[in-house]
């Protein structure tokens, strides 16, 4: 009896272990993460460095993985997931290198109206619940090269 109770409590706690795991493609799911949660995902940061802001609230922990992929924390959990110019994947019907045009007719199709945008950059609301979350796009040259995805909240 003993045995049964031992192997269904390793049981139970493994698949509490797999299910607190973080799915990296997803950026909704990954943004709150902890750093424990980070590190029982799948994949593992290529690099992890400080990125210094203005005001010392404004310093985040970067972890870098080798896809164009970024993380950053402030207080222990994830407030903002980067892609780069080298993330070669979709996201949002969205590649890098896209025309600025066919970002904006492709989000009006789809009926997001940018809440910002500049010269560089457009700026979509994602979600407003239980935090607002955004979507910033910079462009070089009128082609898409970052994508950020944010807690607008921090």
């Amino acid at each position: 009896m003993f045995r049964k109770m031992s192997l269904v409590l390793l049981f139970l706690n493994s698949l509490l272990f797999y299910s607190s795991a973080i799915d990296l493609s997803d950026p909704l799911t990954v943004l709150g993460s902890t750093i424990d949660d980070i590190f029982q995902a799948d994949s593992r940061p290529a690099e992890i460095f400080p990125n210094r802001g203005v005001e010392a609230d404004e310093d985040n922990v970067v972890f870098y993985y080798d896809n164009g992929f970024y993380l950053f924390l402030f207080n222990n959990r994830v407030w903002q997931v980067r892609y780069d110019k080298t993330f070669s994947g979709e996201l949002y019907k969205l590649r890098i290198g896209m025309s600025r045009e066919d970002v904006l007719s492709g989000s009006l199709s789809q009926q997001q109206i940018p809440i910002s945008s500049g010269e560089d950059f457009v700026t979509f609301e994602l979600s407003q619940s239980p935090y607002p979350l955004r979507m910033k796009l910079y462009f070089m040259e009128g082609m898409l090269e970052d994508l950020y995805i944010y807690r607008a909240d921090f």
